[in-house]
């Protein structure tokens, strides 16, 4: 995945960062404790190092948030939002986007946080779908239809989910019947800057989840040659954004998509 954003938590390690830190303490560490063994894990080297940015900044948002504050990690987050060098790993387009966001959270930062919170260790997410499933996604406020096929499945520390692709479905009641006939849509060339050499979409359906009369399993499975990583790449992104995702980046936006 790497990047997808110029927002704090827009990339791989910041969400990463802080569902570990937030284990770590619900299971009893203190926030010192949590925070070295995080580093160690992460291998966090020389200070100063701007590939562990974003891990900082995450570390410093998260325990902000939390009221579980290790004053180290909030003055190396303000040092990072302060430097001009954080804004020059960032392509000049994407840099007035990531000076608001610095911007922001050095002004939260610098507040004095609220009272530690009791946390709870996060449960664990599992999916009884299969490779090659299929299922039609009913997007109610726009009215869309997508024909998503499993393609692959994503594990970390918060369990296991399923990624996505979308089908080039034309809304036929016989794609519906054969949706291991339909192939996957493609994007647009250089549509997305982050993974310029994705040709198909690949997708991680965030919560809040679609309602149960909005997914409908279909038969049968896709049995072919799975869609490689490396064409479909893996992007983030929420349920409800489906419909602005595909008609943004498709090479050719399908009728059922609004």
């Amino acid at each position: 995945m790497g990047t997808w954003g110029p927002a704090i938590f827009s990339n791989d390690t910041a969400p990463d960062v802080r569902e570990d830190f937030r284990d770590l303490v619900a299971q009893g560490a203190t926030p010192a404790e949590s925070t070295d063994q995080i580093l160690a894990e992460y291998g966090v080297g020389m200070p100063g190092d701007p590939d562990n940015n974003d891990l900082w900044l995450g570390l410093a948002a998260t325990q902000h948030k939390t009221g579980h504050v290790v004053p180290e990690v909030i003055d190396r987050a303000l040092a990072i939002t302060e430097s001009p060098q954080e804004l020059e790993r960032w392509e000049p387009g994407d840099r007035k986007a990531r000076l608001q966001a610095l911007t922001k959270l050095g002004e939260t930062l610098r507040t004095p946080p609220p009272p530690p919170r009791k946390l709870r260790p996060r449960s664990v997410a599992t999916t009884d779908l299969l490779l090659g499933q299929h299922q039609l996604y009913s997007h109610i406020e726009s009215g869309s239809q997508f024909l998503l096929r499993v393609v692959g499945f994503h594990e970390d520390k918060g369990g296991r989910f399923p990624v996505y692709t979308v089908l080039d479905w034309d809304g036929s009641e016989y794609g519906l019947d054969h949706p291991q006939d339909i192939p996957p849509l493609r994007q647009r060339p250089g549509a997305n800057q982050f993974l310029p050499d994705v040709h198909h979409f690949g997708l991680l359906l965030c919560p809040p989840g679609p309602r149960k009369e909005q997914l409908r399993d279909l038969e049968p499975r896709f049995v072919g040659e799975a869609l490689p990583v490396r064409e479909r790449g893996m992007t983030v992104t929420a349920w409800a954004s489906l419909p602005k995702l595909v008609i943004e980046y498709a090479a050719s936006v399908p009728p059922t998509v609004h």
